[in-house]
Order: structure tokens, then sequence, then C-alpha cells
């Protein structure tokens, strides 16, 4: 049971607690906190995709309520990588927050991109860190690890305290080849267990697919292969931020005298950001307008949406309103990404539109056209063999990820792996690994603009219209009841086009019906006439459809006789 804000028990001195409020028990949306003492980090500050129970909220952000509330205790946050789900809710939550942000140059040029983009933001305190200097925030001293990931300057953090050292790993895996970046350096990683770690932080994501994830190299191998053997467009569909994948897109496009068109604006923010930072150089791609006036044989498009997102540039190619481009029956598709768990419907529905067009479509069934940036079982028995930890913490997944990520930590030889939930304040050390209580944590909808608790009475209004509909009813009346004009009466997703005059119509004569009843009365109220008139209807909605829609009812009134 999760414990009021304002009756959380005071925490003990001199111990470390990790106290994730987003990002565990899920996929997304990832902020966790680390208190010592008087004083708090947090690592990462993400948002996820809302879904159609929230209607009119496309984005979801933790709630920071207990940051906010211990905003003067918060010395800094700590970023990961630039990964939606790890930054995309700063621009909504850092104005509450006010504290100090460091990240690399790749993280950081993007999170500048977004906080510009808002009014109220201005000289975000960033800062760019390196590899090699360690970071002091009061009791902690934190150290940014290179480790390979699906996104350039993937970081994982040491934090090093006089209670002993952290790792909290960010999204990773282990690959051998990786396009972007340095390889995991195994040597790191061991130098820092045989000093001890008394916890690692970590991904759950993959935790159980069995294997290795596999190797960006194998996909650029893949690419080159099917780009030999393709006529007519080809267009490939991917996460927008994993740079490595668009680096194999187009050195395999350039092997075979093709050219690349970035379609979609994710992805040339992207794309810009690596070059800007100097993560890709001498790289060559081609505007859309220049795109436009190639030959279907040399062109090779890379596009946004590959979660079959309906704005994104597929979906406009498939749906034939591109204002530049086009895909024609015999072209290729490529979907270089894996299904998230909640998308299986609009991908299906984009990729009957290719079929629909004769358009060829090649998935992550397809063997090497997709490895994932998340560890396999053998990646993180791997890690662990390296760091030897004396507890593991699986964070960044549904329960049934975490649930496989302690199983192996346990059958490493890890003493303990709690599974825990957004709220939990987990105590690591000293002494054993326990949850002491548990916080009030959630999301918050971006509603325009403005943050609204995901149960707020706006939105539970908009999801009753969404299921029963809504009736507007106005009239004006003088102040002893006398009806001036006409009951207007107007339906918005409640009537049967051939029944709306007929049900119109009774409803009106069943409202003017209750005001020449009231304007009788030796005292005639208004506003027992309007809830009248509102719960009469209400009552006439329900017998003939069985459904209750809101009733919205508007009482002018005037001393004026005529209108």
């Amino acid at each position: 049971m999760q414990t009021n804000l304002s009756e959380v028990p005071a925490l003990s001195d001199d111990h470390i607690y990790f106290i994730p409020l987003g990002g565990t028990g899920e996929i997304g949306m990832n902020l966790n906190v680390y208190q010592l003492n008087n004083s708090l980090i947090a690592v990462d500050l993400g948002m996820t995709f809302a879904d159609e129970s929230l209607p009119g909220i496309d984005l979801l952000v933790p709630d920071p309520e207990y940051l906010v509330k211990n905003k003067k205790k918060l010395l800094g946050l700590l970023i990961t990588h630039a990964h939606e789900d790890h930054i995309g809710a700063i621009p909504y939550i850092w104005p509450e927050l006010q504290c100090p942000i460091y990240a690399t140059p790749f993280a950081g040029e993007l999170i500048s991109q977004k906080c510009n983009e808002f009014s109220n933001i201005e000289n975000i305190p960033l800062n760019i860190v390196s590899n090699s200097k360690p970071i002091k925030l009061g009791p902690f001293e934190i150290s940014y690890i290179p480790i390979t990931h699906s996104i350039p300057e993937a970081r994982s953090l040491q934090i090093k305290t006089h209670l002993g050292t952290l790792v909290h790993t960010g999204d990773w895996k282990l690959d051998k080849d990786p396009l972007i970046g340095p390889k995991t350096k195994e040597k790191t990683f061991r130098t820092i267990g045989k000093k001890g770690v008394i916890a690692v932080i970590g991904d759950s994501t993959n935790a159980p697919q069995e294997g290795w994830s596999g190797s960006e190299l194998t996909v650029k191998k893949t690419f080159l292969e099917l780009f030999q053997n393709k006529k007519g467009t080809i267009a490939v569909t991917h996460f927008s931020s994993n740079i490595a994948r668009l680096v194999s897109i187009i050195s395999s496009a350039h092997s075979v005298n093709r050219e690349v068109v970035l379609v979609g604006r994710s992805l040339k923010k992207y794309f810009n950001a690596a070059k800007k930072t100097g993560v890709i150089k001498d790289l060559r791609v081609l505007s859309e307008e220049e795109g436009k006036n190639l030959h279907p044989d040399q062109i090779i498009l890379v596009c946004t949406g590959c979660q079959g997102e309906p704005r994104a540039a597929m979906s406009k190619l498939a749906g034939e309103y591109h204002p530049c481009l086009s895909l024609e029956s015999g072209d290729t598709v490529i979907f270089s990404s894996k299904i998230i768990p909640g998308n299986e419907k609009p991908i299906a529905v984009l990729k009957n539109k290719l079929n629909q067009k004769g358009i060829k479509i090649i998935d992550e069934n397809f063997k090497g056209v997709h490895v994932s940036g998340h560890p396999h079982k053998d990646e993180i028995k791997e890690l662990y063999s390296w760091l030897k930890p004396k507890a593991v913490i699986p964070v960044h997944g549904e329960n049934r990820h975490l649930q496989s990520h302690s199983n192996i930590a346990l059958d490493a030889g890890i003493q303990t792996s709690p599974i825990i939930k957004n709220g939990d304040i987990l105590k690591i050390a000293p002494g054993k690994v326990e949850v002491v209580c548990s916080i009030q944590s959630g999301k918050l909808a971006v509603d325009g603009s403005r943050l609204l608790k995901v149960n707020h009475p706006s939105i539970k209004r908009r999801n009753k219209l969404k299921e029963n509909g809504i009736v507007l009813v106005a009239m004006a009346i003088t102040k002893t009841g006398r009806l001036l004009g006409e009951v207007s009466i107007t339906g918005h997703g409640i009537f049967d086009s051939e029944d709306e005059t007929l049900l119109i119509n009774k409803a009106r004569i069943l409202a003017m019906r209750i005001i020449n009843e009231d304007k009788k009365l030796s005292i005639f109220c208004a506003q027992n006439t309007k809830e009248k008139i509102r719960l009469a209807l209400k009552k006439f909605f329900k017998d003939h459809y069985n459904k209750k829609p809101r009733i919205e009812v508007q009482l002018i009134l005037t001393k004026h006789t005529h209108i």
C-alpha cells in the first residue's frame, strides 16, 4: 500500500535508498532516485505514449511529486542516454525541479533542442560530461562508463558512496562489433567489480530472451544483401534514434549505388545531432526534394513510423499523401525494428495498406534485419560475472521482465534480487536490502500546455463522452418561466441518422412540458427546472438507446418578452 507523501516516515541517516518513480513494472517513462542522508540524485527523466483510454492525450510522464517536495535536496539529474523514454519528460518536469542536468554531448544536444521548443525554459543548467572525470554531488561520486546500446554515447553510471559502490546500467548490450562508438570495455567493469559492488540496478527489457542480442554488423551485412537484389524503391523504417542502424543503411546503400533520403522530422533531428557532435562524419543524405527526381532503382527512403504511427512518414507513404515521394507496386518496405507491445494493431493496419498497394514487406521475422539494443540472458550473466554484485535490482521492464532478470541474477549466485515497483523505497545499504515503505507515484498526462493526473475529472469526462456521447440543450426563458423561442437540442455521438429528427422533437416536447408545468408554480426556480430537464432527458435517452449520454442544459434568463 502506498503512503501519502505527507505521511512518509523519516528515512534513516547514513543509509542508501533507491526509489523508482517510473520505468519499473513498465516499459518507458524512466525516473529513478538515489537518496543518502539529505541528498538526492535523479537518473533519467523519460516519457511514454498514451493509449486510447486517455482521449486527447499523446504523452505520459512520471509524477515527480516526491522530487518536487524534496527539490532543495536534489543535487542533479543524470542522463544515461538520449532515448525519449529517458529524456522526453525533461521539458515538462524540469521547470518544477530547477536542478543541474548532466549528459554526454549527443544527449545534451538533443535535450537542448527539446528545451528550446518551450518558451518557459531558459538557461537550463546543462553540464556536458566526459568519460574520465567523475562528478561529485554531495555524498555521491558518479562516473560515466561507456557501454553499447542502440543509440550513441550510452552510459552506465558508477555511483560511489562511503557505504559502497552502485552501478546503474542504463540501457545496454554487449555488441562485439558496434558500428558507432567503442565496444563495452570488459576491463573497466572487471576493475569496478574487483573493488566491490553492493548493488547493480539493471535493464530488464530482454531478460526473458535466450542467448545474445546480436551485433549491428550482422544487420549491416543483411542490408547489403537485400539492397543488391531488389528493384524499385526501397523504404526502410526503424527507430529514429538508432544512429548505428542509419549508418548501416547509408553505407550499404552507397555500396550498391543508391542514394538515401531521410523522411520524417525525428530522423533528421537525430541525424543532425549526431553530425553536430561528431558521432558521425562524411555520410551523405539527400533532401526529399532531391530524392523525388531520382529513378526508383537509385533511391532508398529511411522513414519514421516503424510502430505504425498514423502521422509518421511511413503511414503517409502507405496512404499516398506524402507531398514529394511515393511507393508503387513492386517496391519494398523493410521494418528494421521489433513490435513494441501494444502497437500490434497500428502496425497491422500499416502493413495491410502496403499489401494492398502490392508492396513487398520484410520485417523482424527475416533473420538479421533487426537486433535489439537490450541484453539477452547470456549478456546479463556475462556482465554480472565481471561486476560480481551483492544485489541486483531489476528495473526497466514489465513484471515478467523483472522476474526473469531476478531469476538470472539468483542463478548466477547473486545474494538477493528483489522485485520492486514504482514508488517503493528500497534500502540498499547498510544491512539487508529491503523495501521500507512505498510512496505515491504515478503518471501525468501531457494535455496541451498542462500536466494532469491520469484520473483528472476532465479526462474522465472525455471517456464518458467517447463512450456515450453528449446532448446539448439550450433555451431562453423569462424570470417567470415563459419560454422565448424554441428549445434547441443537438447531439454528438448519440443519434442514428434515420431517427434523429423524430427523437429530437420528442426530447424538445419533453423539455417544454417541464417548463410549462414549472411556470405554474407560485415561485419559479430556474435551477430546479434546469435539473428536472437534465434528469428527464437522461432517462429519455436511456430508454431509447440504453445509453447515458452527458446532458448539458443551458438556460438563459432574460427580462425581454421576445427574442
